[in-house]
């Protein structure tokens, strides 16, 4: 049995949007339900994506950077928010702190939710501290889950210009850029240090899940086999909203149509553990 780390996952638990979320997906959404999930699944690892809510806003424009969800537990590791609009000196200083500390094992840029772009001066001192330390920087790219988003700034090829500038930076496109999927297949392809994760390409129940048709699948896949590398690609969930073994299965499937003939053991254990364990630094 291949190993599994959830590489995007959302442990704010006050969160409106995201609770509504799992009572539409059948998740329990509290640590609880998180870790007998993870039991269930054979996941050894969660990455936790920090965030800040505010009522039925996904992401407070106030909320202080870092943002973090701690979940205290072993397994389950934190990824730091970033909220250009909070992002003076002194913030800067205290996720470097934290990034020395290990207390986060990576940084979360949400374009569209926040009106910024990729390569916004912003976030400059955040993509350089994230080389000094050796995690890498997710994107939130593609579609937004909030009416107040912009989906302008969330397109996937805004990343291949802070992968140029940044060449010592990891990034992470999370989603695929859905519905872009294929602009970010060619910015994971043409730059080394730009990976995708499959997270949050589907959403809803198991039912939902396995009501996913070929057709829904065909740009993913097209996607996948232009990079031509498992090396590049992470699993994750989005958890909570769908619940993990009928995303597992999912990826599995898209797996099994994307790789080459007697490939499809080396896809599962590249993408669903060893790239995440590599990128994020899992003893």
């Amino acid at each position: 049995m291949y190993e599994i780390i959830d590489a995007h996952i959302h442990t704010a638990f006050d969160s409106i949007i995201l609770m509504e979320s799992a009572e539409v997906s059948g998740v329990d959404y509290s640590l609880k339900g998180l870790k007998r999930e993870m039991e269930d699944n054979n996941v050894r690892h969660a990455i936790s994506i920090g965030m800040e809510s505010k009522g039925y806003t996904l992401l407070n424009p106030e909320a202080e950077t870092p943002m973090v969800n701690y979940t205290l537990d072993d397994s389950i590791l934190t990824v730091a928010g970033i909220n250009p609009y909070k992002a003076e000196q002194h913030s800067l200083t205290k996720v470097e702190r934290a990034l020395s500390d290990r207390r986060i094992r990576g940084l979360k840029v949400y374009l569209g939710y926040f009106h910024k772009y990729a390569y916004d001066d912003v976030y400059r001192g955040f993509y350089e501290l994230a080389a000094k330390y050796g995690v890498p920087v997710i994107f939130h790219t593609g579609d937004n889950y909030d009416r107040n988003a912009k989906v302008k700034f969330a397109h996937p090829l805004t990343i291949d210009e802070v992968a140029v500038d940044f060449r010592d930076t990891n990034f992470i496109i999370a989603h695929m850029g859905n519905p872009w999927t294929i602009d970010a297949g060619e910015v994971i392809y043409k730059n080394a240090n730009v990976y995708g994760d499959l997270s949050g390409l589907f959403l809803g129940s198991k039912e939902t899940m396995e009501g996913v048709d070929e057709r829904d699948l065909e740009d993913i896949i097209k996607a996948y086999r232009w990079v031509g590398d498992p090396k590049k690609f992470l699993y994750g969930s989005d958890w909570p909203i769908t619940s993990m073994k009928p995303y597992i299965r999912l990826i599995e499937r898209i797996l099994g149509v994307a790789c080459f003939s007697g490939e499809y053991e080396y896809h599962l254990e590249r993408v669903f553990g060893y790239n995440s364990r590599q990128l994020f630094g899992l003893r």
